[in-house]
């Protein structure tokens, strides 16, 4: 025999052996996680996706009903309507 086993136990944590795989994967989850929740906060904050931000500016500038596609809807509703 070449190799022979560790008479070493393997390290636990609260009773789960710890194995290289499950840590990777522990950290992989974690690092997942905040990836999402710190991305989340900087689209909120302003600081990336800014190009196309809905503003109460633009959102009243394209709901007055002032193009015809918005005209042509409220004629056809009216038609719809009792």
């Amino acid at each position: 025999m070449l190799v022979r086993p560790s008479s070493k136990t393997p390290p636990t944590w609260g009773g789960v052996p710890l194995a290289r795989r499950r840590i990777l994967l522990g950290i992989a989850a974690v690092g997942g996680f905040l990836a999402v929740d710190i991305g989340a906060v900087a689209y909120a904050g302003g600081w990336i996706g800014t190009a196309h931000r809905l503003t109460p500016h633009i959102f009243i500038k394209h709901s007055n009903g002032s193009t015809e596609s918005n005209r042509a809807f409220a004629r056809t509703t009216r038609k719809a309507l009792p």
